[in-house]
């Protein structure tokens, strides 16, 4: 399994690259929206689901997806509300 590397290597390159002024404000203004939030968590929802056993517990499912989402900087309330909605759209009833 491959794991992204954000240990003092990652820090190092970043910290030496300096952002100017107008570069900042530009990253700034990139933020997502909240739909656009939520319809990432989504798909990585649904490409986990495809993966994860049928027999597998619902509150274990729950965890395990609210867990990848929180892994990957979700807030706690988007990742649930995602997983929840996205395991009852896939018959997820186990």
């Amino acid at each position: 399994m491959r794991r992204a590397k954000a240990g003092p290597r990652g820090r190092t390159v970043l910290g030496g690259r300096a952002l100017g002024e107008s570069d900042s404000e530009e990253s700034a203004s990139e933020t997502d929206s909240p739909e656009d939030e939520q319809d990432r968590a989504a798909e990585l929802v649904r490409a986990k689901l495809r993966t994860l056993p049928r027999g597998l517990d619902r509150d274990k499912a729950i965890r395990r997806l609210v867990g990848l989402l929180a892994r990957r900087g979700f807030s706690q309330s988007t990742a649930y509300s995602v997983v929840k909605s996205e395991l009852a759209a896939n018959g997820f009833d186990a």
